[in-house]
């Protein structure tokens, strides 16, 4: 019984497909050298690590404020659900149209808290304010540690290539249903052949 002839479907596409991939992996692979060689330059310097500082962005305040010196008061706003110590508070002055912002000592209840510091005037009526979370203080990544998640990336990538088998098997008397497998991409010809010879009932199979 003849196992059929083993061809490939779209071979065009394919080829398109692999040039693609090829030029994926050499920008990588170049990618990966300068920050090997980057990390080789600087193996032999010392010192602690350096830090940077991620600054939040501004978020609207429920309700509304009116101060007096470092005295904040609110209507309809939840100080405590929001805001904490170290955050700040930011309102635009009206006199210099310029943006204020004043850190929070202390919340007293969700309309009550303290600033560090006087904002450059009252604000003598309710009006809406925004506020800022208190920014954070990150190590940045070293250069071994941008490394290893490269190459972690990398091989997650080809670890995950698949090609699809398509194998046409009778159903029926006059017809054919075609079955899709996914199988390793590293596989050859050869086991192509072998696993589409275990199916009993294949006539034709396409890769």
């Amino acid at each position: 019984m003849s196992l059929g002839k083993l061809k490939f479907k779209g071979q065009f596409g394919e080829k398109q497909e692999k040039n693609e991939l090829k030029i994926r992996n050499k920008v990588e692979r170049e990618e990966l050298a300068q920050d090997e060689q980057q990390f080789l330059e600087k193996i032999q310097e010392k010192g602690p690590a350096k830090r940077v500082v991620i600054d939040k962005p501004l978020q609207d305040g429920l309700g509304m404020i009116f101060t007096s010196g470092t005295s904040v008061h609110g209507q309809d706003t939840q100080f405590l659900k929001q805001l904490e110590a170290g955050d700040f508070l930011v309102v635009r002055n009206e006199q210099t149209l310029e943006m204020e912002s004043r850190e929070i000592l202390t919340m007293l209840n969700q309309k009550s808290l303290l600033i560090r510091e006087a904002f450059g005037q009252d604000i003598p009526v309710f009006k809406p304010y925004q506020f800022r979370k208190k920014p954070t203080v990150e190590e940045m990544k070293s250069l071994e540690d941008r490394l290893e998640e490269k190459f972690a990336g990398v091989a997650k990538k080809i670890h995950k290539q698949k090609q699809t088998l398509e194998m046409r098997q009778k159903s029926g008397m006059w017809s054919y249903k075609t079955d899709k497998k996914a199988v390793d991409a590293e596989l050859s010809r050869e086991d192509l052949v072998l696993l589409r010879a275990k199916q009993s009932r294949d006539r034709h199979c396409w890769h």
